[in-house]
This record gives structure tokens, C-alpha cells and sequence, in this order.
């Protein structure tokens, strides 16, 4: 549920207009300098003796490889507890925030104390064919997580500048997502496309509201054509005066 890459990548370099819409300290500032102290000061030596092995295994393609193995032998074993309480102290405890909301809160300020932004990141992507809802059913759905986007924006407010990311398959059938951006969308798909927008404009009112900024995020490629489409109509309502809304740009081999 954290992160801070993408908002950290936005100040490396910006031009004076966008670091007054970001907030961004000027070029002196130590958060334009790359230094890893600046993250690391804060952490104990038991931290860092962490991290490192946590960094080490990631690092072994052996082990990356059998690692699923080995949790379904430990848990055929009856050891799921012993391989739980392993993971949870070590990989979970370095790349997730927290399991409730005080933990993630608490996360945040302290990273946020190490010069390191914040992105909550409520994973709700979804692709063609992974359920079998009705049209109803899927709004009914959207309209669930779209709460869960609203309850992300309450808890990023708790830390300054924070974004939150937005999966679009998330708000809306992503059938609809898919035709509309082949050209193939009918009336129904339409509407839609048109509530997916409501509750996509809800979340970044709200952002806007608590000073928190949405970052939207980039998905499977068929889907991609309509999720631009909601991103700049976002933008255009939201970022008259400050920069709320950004659009994520993504490439793999």
C-alpha cells in the first residue's frame, strides 16, 4: 500500500511552475539531492540488518523461484504459522505500510520525517473475464470500491502531500473499460462509462478537498485508451489552479 517512487520522481528535475503546483522544494533542497542517508539515518541497526537480508534474498533468482514452493510445503506441514510469522517481520514489515490504518498513518509521518513521499495504493485492478457479474452486479461493485478510494483519501490527509492511487478497472465493469476503448461500446456501455466517471470524480474532489493528490494508475494495454480519456477529463476539472490529478506513463519489454 506504499510507496514512494512515483512521487519522488516528479521533483527531480521540475520547472518552477511545477514545483510551486507540487509544493516542491526549491533546488537546494535536500529532497532534489539522491541521498540514501537521508532515508537510512533513521533506521536501527536491527533495521538495516533487515533490510539488507530482505534485499539479499530478492536479489537470489534461486530463491525467488522455489520461495512459493517452500510456503506450501510449510503450510502442508502445519508450519504456516512459523513461515508467517517470518515473512511478516521481514518482507512484509520493509515493503508494506501497515495492516490497519494506524500502522499505515504512523508509516507515512516517519517516512515522511526521512524526506520519502507516500502513495496509498488500494489494489483493486481488475481484467477481462476474472468474474462473472452482471451489469448490475459490477456497478454495485464499483460503487463499493469507490468507498474504499474515499477511505484512502481520509487517511492520506493524515500525511502532507501524500497521493493515492486510483486503479480505474476498479470503478466500473472492465468490459466497458475494454469496448469503449476499441470503439465498440453500445448505450449501456455509455452509461456506464459515465458513472465510472462520477465515482472517479468523487474521489478526486474529495482529494482535492484534503490537499491529497490522485495519481491514476497505468493498466493492461486494451484498457489503457479509456483510462486516458477518464485521466484528461479529471484533469481538466481538477487542475485549474493546483495539480491534483496526474496520469501514470508505463513500459515493459
Amino acid at each position: 500500500m506504499f510507496a514512494g517512487s512515483r512521487a519522488g520522481a516528479l521533483s527531480l528535475s521540475p520547472s518552477l511552475a511545477l514545483r510551486r503546483a507540487l509544493h516542491v522544494p526549491s533546488p537546494g533542497g535536500a529532497l532534489l539531492r539522491p541521498d540514501a542517508r537521508l532515508a537510512l539515518a533513521r533506521l536501527t541497526a536491527g533495521q538495516l540488518a533487515t533490510a539488507w537480508a530482505v534485499y539479499k534474498c530478492c536479489g537470489s533468482a534461486g530463491l525467488v523461484r522455489t520461495a512459493p514452493g517452500l510456503l506450501r510445503a510449510m503450510e502442508h506441514l502445519r508450519l504456516g504459522w512459523l513461515s508467517g510469522a517470518v515473512v511478516r517481520r521481514t518482507f512484509f514489515a520493509w515493503f508494506c505500510a501497515g495492516e490497519t490504518e494506524r500502522e499505515i498513518v504512523q508509516t507515512m509521518r516517519r517516512l515522511q520525517g526521512a524526506g520519502i513521499g507516500a502513495i496509498l495504493d488500494y489494489s483493486a485492478e481488475a481484467d477481462l473475464g476474472a468474474d462473472t457479474d452482471t451489469r448490475a452486479q459490477a456497478n454495485v461493485r464499483a460503487d463499493a470500491l469507490a468507498k474504499e478510494y474515499l477511505h484512502s483519501v481520509q487517511m492520506a490527509a493524515q500525511g502532507h502531500g501524500a497521493f493515492v492511487a486510483v486503479k480505474i478497472t476498479g470503478l466500473a465493469d472492465p468490459g466497458v473499460l475494454f469496448r469503449v476503448s476499441d470503439g465498440t461500446a453500445d448505450a449501456a456501455d455509455a452509461a456506464d462509462f459515465e458513472r465510472l466517471l462520477a465515482r472517479a470524480r468523487a474521489v478526486v474532489q474529495a482529494a482535492g478537498a484534503h490537499g491529497v493528490r490522485v495519481m491514476i494508475d497505468a493498466e493492461h494495454s486494451y484498457f489503457q485508451p479509456a483510462i486516458d480519456r477518464v485521466a484528461a477529463v479529471l484533469q481538466r476539472e481538477a487542475n485549474a489552479s493546483r495539480a491534483v490529478v496526474f496520469n501514470t506513463y508505463q513500459m515493459y519489454r
